[in-house]
């Protein structure tokens, strides 16, 4: 093989005396065995993360509270009161009094009792009638004719099913 000279053994001379660098290219290639929502959890969001708080919001709060009290203490001082003392401070009926309590309170349980979770019924069966411009519906016509020309059977559903023998 000929010697290297000029450049090509000035290059070659450069390479043989620097440190090996680490492989910074290679986090630039995908790792294939990360899912997609995988992969979109590794982008980093721009902005506060999700349920921040924002820091103006936060130090009014911390400014408010340093000066006044806490309104849901107010809200549970209203609810212990009793209704005569509240009734007589207020100037009103009893009726009334007891009624601001009871907003008073509703207004409280929030923040002592979570919230029940709302029932969700999978299980009902309920009809889907679905429209479909010149197949089952003529040309021109409305929804509400079509749906009133159709020969709708209903048959109620049977409990306790059981195997006949």
């Amino acid at each position: 093989m000929a010697e290297e000279t000029g450049v090509a053994k000035i290059l070659a001379e450069a390479v043989d005396r620097l440190p090996l660098a680490p492989a910074a290219q290679l986090a630039l290639i995908e790792d294939p065995t990360l899912r997609p929502a995988e992969r979109l959890a590794e982008v980093k969001r721009r902005g506060r993360p999700p349920g921040a708080i924002n820091r103006k919001t936060k130090d009014f709060a911390a400014y408010l509270l340093g000066r006044y009290p806490s309104p849901l203490i107010g809200l549970a001082e209203v609810a212990a009161r009793s209704v005569a003392d509240l009734a007589a401070e207020l100037d009103c009926t009893k009726l009334e009094a007891f009624d601001r309590q009871l907003k008073a309170l509703v207004e409280l349980a929030p923040y002592l009792h979570g919230k029940m979770p709302v029932e969700v019924n999978l299980n009902s069966r309920q009809g889907v009638i679905l429209a479909i411009p010149g197949l089952n519906m003529a040309a021109g016509q409305s929804f509400d004719e079509a749906v009133a020309a159709l020969q709708v059977e209903y048959k109620k559903d049977e409990e306790n099913q059981g195997l006949e023998k």
